[in-house]
């Protein structure tokens, strides 16, 4: 019986290293439809500024501008709740607030990100949890409705993929104040 013990632990082991790798594998994103960086669950370095390309599936306002999303930001176990509506987070107070209720490591890689961007003139930045799961969206969509803007996930075209704890991704978005 001793000597099967390996055999049966075997598989086990297989599975636990096959879950953990579905669920991230910490390794950098590439760049998605919107020109915005996908999401990875390691904390982005400053040299992956984001870009700024203003997304295809959003008409500009009546003033030309256009909203851009400047970065997705992921990571596991990280806390939040989904919401479709922009919060803003363009002062160090509110910042503050609006990360006060994620883990450590979330709230790191999200000010890594905001530090990395370049003045955005009249846009304000916001953010947006636009997903929690197994899946990362790779990219978002951006719309103007009832007088406020609207930040949601597209859905990953990837198989779906199961995963031991729910991956937070927040939307950074710069929109026309």
């Amino acid at each position: 019986m001793r000597r099967d013990l390996p055999a049966r632990l075997l598989p086990t082991l297989v599975l636990v290293v096959a879950l953990t790798a579905a669920c991230g594998s910490g390794t950098e994103g590439g760049v998605g439809a919107t020109g915005a960086s996908t999401p990875s669950t390691s904390t982005p370095s400053p040299s992956n500024s984001p870009s700024l390309t203003p997304l295809s599936s959003a008409p500009p306002t009546q003033d030309g501008a256009f909203p851009v999303v400047v970065d997705l930001v992921a990571a596991a176990a990280a806390g939040g709740e989904v919401t479709r509506v922009p919060t803003p987070i363009g002062t160090d107070d509110e910042q503050a607030r609006y990360l006060d209720g994620f883990e450590p490591r979330m709230t790191e890689q999200v000010v890594a990100s905001i530090r990395s961007l370049a003045p955005a003139g009249d846009l304000e930045l916001t953010a947006t949890v636009v997903a929690l799961g197994c899946e990362v969206p790779e990219d978002v969509v951006v719309q103007e409705q009832d007088g406020g803007w609207r930040v949601r996930a597209v859905a990953s075209k990837t198989a779906p993929v199961q995963c031991l704890v729910p991956v937070t991704t927040i939307a950074l978005v710069l929109l026309p104040s």
